[in-house]
């Protein structure tokens, strides 16, 4: 009998497998209102394919800062966020994926 070849069959892309997983580090982490601060998130996907995603950086509801980000397949990527520090104060910040963002390719 022939052989044709062989099949691989993947499992379809889904959004939900491609996430924010760490917000670790604040740079510089006290600052004047209006200087620039970088946060350094880490992404991943768990997708056999490479994925695209807008993550922001968020304070109270308030995006501060956004950016996107290529995620191989498989795999996680650092990537470093800047922003403009907001008025006085101290704030809690948090990292996400943006709603409806995270594409295949």
């Amino acid at each position: 009998m022939p052989t044709c070849g062989t099949l691989t069959v993947t499992a379809p892309f889904d959004a939900s497998k491609v996430t924010v997983t760490d917000c670790p580090k604040l740079s510089p982490s006290s600052v004047a209102p209006g200087d620039t601060v970088n946060a350094t998130v880490t992404v991943q996907n768990q997708n056999g394919s490479k994925a695209t995603l807008t993550v922001e950086v968020v304070s109270n509801g308030t995006t501060l800062g956004s950016q996107q980000v290529t995620v191989g397949a498989n795999t996680s990527t650092s990537a470093t966020i800047g922003f403009q520090a907001p008025g006085e104060g101290t704030y809690s910040l948090t990292a996400q994926k943006q709603s409806g963002s995270v594409t295949q390719g």
